[in-house]
């Protein structure tokens, strides 16, 4: 049995022929309360077509409202079956759900079963709103969205939320059309947000940046990305594009103890002050391959330049210049190898530090931007059909494309 207690009330349905019209109807799943209205039409011209092909689609239109969604305590109790949670017990199931905050969780291979399938013959459009919302043990605020579906694409157009960790704004399209080849493309945008958390919600970061696993402090961030996913809805990871910009002040690059060694051993100034001014990164990947264009920072009497790239087995291919420190001269230090073998050798400084670094920086960046959430966006808006063979043929070369530019056509 479903381990939530779950209350209905306040349904108020009138049906014709053709229509259902939802007046109102009231839905208490343990913390999350829903209030929910809307219609669903179309079904006479649905139900008289002689072929599943030929039929109409059905259209739907719902309006949700909330005052509190939890989606972690919502997650336990979807996967309780699968992990062995006791059936009905409320305090067990919210230890359970700290377990599973969305962003952490990890599956077994069968534990999905068989991929979610967008019905083709449904348009609906789902507004959701809600006061607070409870996502990998996160308290958001003001959250609401809008997700839309249309000849088995799905979209999820510009949900936002905001909170102690920052102000958070997302748009998505997945598409099960083929459930052997499945398609997701995202683009994110994180304001004020607490890093430490970004890189919870986004782990495969983590693991692609080991160097980034002690970054603390404040980012705006903007990712695009688009892959393909398996029957379990795994990343296809050899398919993921991705572009990502962390723009941050006053940043903790290292932990208290690597500082302590490196303050001395590089006799800093202030070897208290374990803080980057300010810093942007942009990274690209593709094939496989995360790159990282370069950056320059400060931190005490050094300013270093650093760039490079690593593959997901982390063989390393990393270049730092040293263009400021006590010594009257610039060097480079080239790294290579994998972390638990990695080879150091000095050489020049090949980041500019007067400024052609960072033209050169975005001059590349704007040319690997990633287009593809415009062109499933086009995908979802003209439907299935041709759609299907132009994107499968938009899969090759991607034209480069702003990443700005994700967030005007979605």
């Amino acid at each position: 049995s479903f381990p939530l207690a779950t209350r209905i009330s306040d349904v108020d349905l009138v049906f014709s022929s053709d229509s259902i019209d939802l007046q109102s109807l009231s839905l208490q799943v343990g913390h999350t309360d829903l209030s929910v209205r809307g219609d669903i039409t179309n079904l006479e011209r649905w139900a008289a077509g002689r072929r599943a092909s030929a039929r109409r689609p059905i259209r739907m239109g719902v309006t949700i409202e909330s005052d509190t969604v939890d989606i972690d305590q919502l997650t336990a109790a979807f996967l309780s079956g699968e992990t062995g949670v006791a059936g009905g017990d409320m305090a067990d199931l919210d230890e359970y759900a700290g377990d599973v905050a969305v962003a952490d969780a990890t599956f077994e291979s069968d534990s999905l079963g068989t991929p979610f399938i967008v019905p083709v013959n449904l348009e609906a459009t789902v507004d959701v709103r809600a006061g607070h919302v409870i996502y990998s043990g996160m308290l958001l605020h003001d959250f609401k969205g809008a997700l839309q579906t249309r000849g088995g694409i799905m979209r999820l157009r510009d949900l936002t939320a905001s909170g102690e960790v920052g102000t958070i704004d997302v748009s998505a399209l997945y598409s099960s059309l083929d459930p052997d080849s499945l398609e997701f493309g995202m683009g994110m945008k994180l304001s004020d947000f607490y890093i430490e958390r970004f890189l919870q919600m986004m782990p495969s970061i983590d693991s692609l940046l080991p160097a980034m696993r002690d970054l603390s402090g404040i980012v705006n961030a903007d990712i695009a990305a688009t892959t393909r996913l398996d029957r379990e809805m795994n990343f296809v990871i050899p398919s993921l594009k991705a572009v990502i910009d962390i723009d941050g002040d006053s940043l903790v690059l290292l932990d208290a103890d690597t500082f302590k060694s490196m303050s001395k051993w590089l006799v800093f100034k202030n070897k208290k002050r374990n803080l980057i001014d300010r810093m942007n990164v942009k990274i690209v990947v593709d094939s496989s391959l995360m790159s990282i264009y370069p950056f320059v920072f400060d931190i005490d009497r050094y300013r270093l330049g650093v760039m490079g790239s690593n593959d997901l087995d982390m063989n390393l291919n990393y270049h730092v210049s040293v263009l400021k420190s006590p010594l009257p001269w610039k060097f480079g230090i080239n790294i290579s190898g994998t972390p638990d073998n990695m080879k150091i050798r000095l050489g020049g400084a090949k980041v500019k530090e007067n400024g052609e670094g960072a033209i050169e920086q975005m001059a590349i960046a704007e040319t690997t931007r990633i287009n593809l959430i415009g062109q499933l966006e086009s995908l979802f808006n003209r439907g299935v059909g041709a759609s299907r063979s132009s994107f499968m043929r938009s899969r090759g070369t991607l034209p480069p494309m702003k990443l700005d530019s994700v967030y005007s056509e979605l």
